[in-house]
């Protein structure tokens, strides 16, 4: 007999048993299912019902607080009453502060007025000077002579250059011939807050009201215009 065959003639007795026992056990599971079921009926359910007497009665003496005028029926009467009303339009009464504010501090009292200074004496009066003579030559005109030197302008723009000035009075002589046709133009150059500027003034008018009559005109064409003088 070769060496290894006694074991597995072992191995396969063995698991002939275990096939055979498995058998065994799915066999008797199925008679045990397959079993047709007995005769009879089984036990009747259990049904709780409450008992005939009951199960609180109220004691003879039932002792307790004693409570007074549980008797009285005004309570029964105030209950029932409607509430009383306020009025329509009636404001609720103003609210109370929880915690009242202390009263204001009193003012304190100003402080007293200083004595006025004592009265001094007046100066004495002072001779009045010796009017100056007044040289001929410095002598003011009269009123008639300064009115007539007087000379009416009116002034139409202000420019930043002395060519934008030139082209500017072109262009409003083109527009408006017949308001400043036969006035001459002065370019005025002035100093401004940062460059220079040289203004337009036309003229001359023989008065203010000559020139004024001609700024209105121009000011109903929507060009600036306001009266300069000399």
């Amino acid at each position: 007999m070769a060496p290894g065959r006694p074991r597995l003639i072992r191995r396969a007795a063995t698991a002939a048993v275990a096939v055979a026992a498995l058998t065994g056990f799915a066999v008797l599971l199925q008679s045990v299912y397959d079993r047709p079921p007995t005769g009879g009926e089984g036990p009747a359910p259990v049904v709780l019902r409450p008992a005939p007497e009951p199960y609180k009665i109220a004691p003879e003496a039932p002792g307790g607080m004693s409570i007074p005028n549980r008797d009285k029926e005004i309570y029964d009467v105030i209950a029932a009453a409607p509430p009383p009303s306020r009025g329509e339009g009636q404001a609720p009464a103003p609210e109370r502060p929880l915690y009242p504010q202390p009263p204001p501090a009193p003012e304190p009292d100003p402080p007293p007025e200083p004595d006025p200074p004592p009265a001094r004496e007046p100066d004495p009066p002072r001779a009045a000077p010796a009017p100056a003579e007044v040289a001929p030559a410095q002598r003011a005109a009269p009123p008639e002579r300064a009115a007539a030197e007087m000379v009416w302008r009116i002034q139409v723009g202000a420019l930043r250059t002395r060519g934008g000035a030139d082209r500017e009075w072109k262009r409003l002589l083109r527009r408006h011939r017949e308001i400043l046709s036969g006035l001459a133009l002065r370019v005025v150059p002035t100093r401004g807050k940062r460059a220079a500027v040289f203004r337009l003034h036309a003229g001359s008018f023989p008065s203010r009201a000559a020139a004024a009559a001609a700024c209105a005109a121009l000011k109903r064409r929507k060009v600036g215009c306001f009266v300069v003088k000399g």
